[in-house]
Order: structure tokens, then sequence, then C-alpha cells
């Protein structure tokens, strides 16, 4: 843990200070600005973590990979995420370490009224996934969209797809995925 306080930030009515985290496989670093009202806004922020129960909580069991944040800014007031703008991904996930599941990013635009949402989408693997990323006051998040083994997918990852549920148009099927984190 590192940071610096700018004297000057005080006389705005906030606190600033740079800091960077660093874990054993992580490092995450953000200018932090917290107002006397209790808001904390993180700008700049960079993070590069293991994806692990100890970042995520509900994560599901056997999944595994790194996240990557380059997030502009996200803000938390009331004790929940209110505002982010920026990029998400998870790279080299695998399920028990034999199965893998590809890349994925959700990107959250300039920031607007109500809880934030982010398009989703894959960055390759065995599925092409397309959907929407919404953050919740919990604090968590919900990922919904469409799912399709792609044609080059290999028969094991792609096996649960051929289960649930009739394909729609294009062979997609409807996905939704929640959890909570921090």
């Amino acid at each position: 843990l590192g940071g610096r306080v700018p004297p000057s930030s005080l006389l705005g009515g906030r606190l600033s200070v740079s800091v960077t985290l660093a874990r054993a496989g992580g490092r995450a670093a953000a200018r932090l600005d917290a107002a006397f009202s209790g808001s904390i806004t993180a700008r700049g922020l960079t993070a590069e973590l293991p994806l692990e129960p100890s970042v995520i909580p509900d994560l599901p069991r056997g999944l595994a990979g790194r996240l990557e944040a380059h997030l502009a800014a996200i803000r938390w007031a009331g004790g929940r995420i209110t505002a982010v703008r920026g990029t998400i991904e998870a790279h080299r996930l695998t399920l028990n370490g034999t199965q893998p599941l590809g890349a994925y990013r959700v990107t959250f635009p300039d920031a607007s009224a109500g809880p934030p949402i982010g398009g989703f989408r894959g960055l390759g693997g065995p599925f092409s996934v397309q959907g929407t990323g919404r953050l919740t006051p919990g604090p968590g998040y919900v990922v919904s969209g469409l799912i399709a083994s792609r044609p080059d997918a290999p028969p094991r990852p792609a096996a649960p797809l051929r289960y649930p549920g009739a394909a729609g148009a294009a062979g997609r099927r409807s996905v939704s995925v929640a959890g909570a984190f921090l």
C-alpha cells in the first residue's frame, strides 16, 4: 500500500490521494477523491488481479482467470457504485483448471442516471457472447445476454449449451449470471 496526499486537495472540500495496492499476483492504482458528503470517486483506476474468491466472493467454484480494469472513473455513494466509465475484462478464464472459457469485456460508456450498465461481449474462446453487464446496489452484478458455441469450439466446453432449453435464432441461448463482489 502506498499513497500521497497533496495538501491543496483539502481546500476544495475533499481529500484527494493517489493510491497503489500490490498483492501476490496483482496490482491496482488510482487517484481517490473523497468528498465530505461521503462519496468516493476513483479516477484513472487500473488493476490487474487474479480472478479468485478474495476479489469476488460469489465466484463460481472452479472458475479462474485474470481481471483487468481500465476505468476513467468509478464513484461510490451511500455504500454502492453509482457511476462507472471504462472497461473491465476477464482473460484466460478456465473452469476447474482444464476447460478453457475464453475472454470477455464489459464496457461502461459515459456515466448516466440509473444503475451503471455496460455492453458485454466475448473476446474469443469457445463461446460467442453478447449482452449487458449491470452493477447492482448490493454491491453486485448481473450479466445477461445471448450465448452460442463457436463453430470451431472443442466439444467439452460447449456441452452445457446443448441442454438448457431451446436455442433461438442462430443457435443462441439466453443466459444470466448474478453475484456480489467486494
